[in-house]
């Protein structure tokens, strides 16, 4: 198993088969150069996560519902992924270290393979940490149980 350190406090652990991405392939796969994101990915199962991070001030981090944040981040990338047959197929709730994360799952056509996407987010006072994750269709299942382990292995 291997460890990934975010941010200096958020650590997962993930199977052996995964590797972590170069700044190359993050830039490449979100279309920027945010410098306050990291990931793994495990080519052979076709499973990607990310996780990205930025600080609020104190007023908005208190103020922040997760569902309000979550909206706009779909927004976003339902925007971005309009040429790509965009899907909202739900939404969930689950616990990522020790914390309620909310999350909406949807899926995508890229170069005719449908992907599917989930997009967590959780807060440790005024930080904001949002997760994202990417699995083929075909292989939803087993990744989803990869995945699951993952984040199961999320501390903060």
């Amino acid at each position: 198993m291997k460890k990934l350190t975010v941010n200096e406090e958020l650590t997962l652990t993930c199977p052996d088969s995964f590797r972590e991405m170069t700044r190359e392939e993050l830039d490449t796969a979100f279309a920027d150069t945010n410098r306050n994101r990291a990931g793994i990915r495990d080519g052979e199962r076709h499973v990607i996560l990310v996780v990205q991070w930025h600080r609020a001030n104190v007023l908005l981090a208190a103020l922040t519902d997760p569902s309000t944040a979550l909206r706009g981040t779909e927004f976003r990338l339902r925007r971005l992924l309009k040429d790509h047959e965009y899907r909202r197929t739900g939404t969930r709730s689950r616990q990522i270290a020790g914390r309620n994360a909310k999350s909406f799952r949807y899926e995508y056509r890229v170069q005719g393979v449908l992907q599917e996407g989930e997009v967590f987010l959780l807060k440790k006072k005024t930080m904001i940490y949002t997760i994202y994750t990417y699995t083929r269709v075909p292989a939803a299942d087993e990744a989803r149980r990869t995945i699951d382990e993952v984040l199961d292995s999320v501390r903060l």
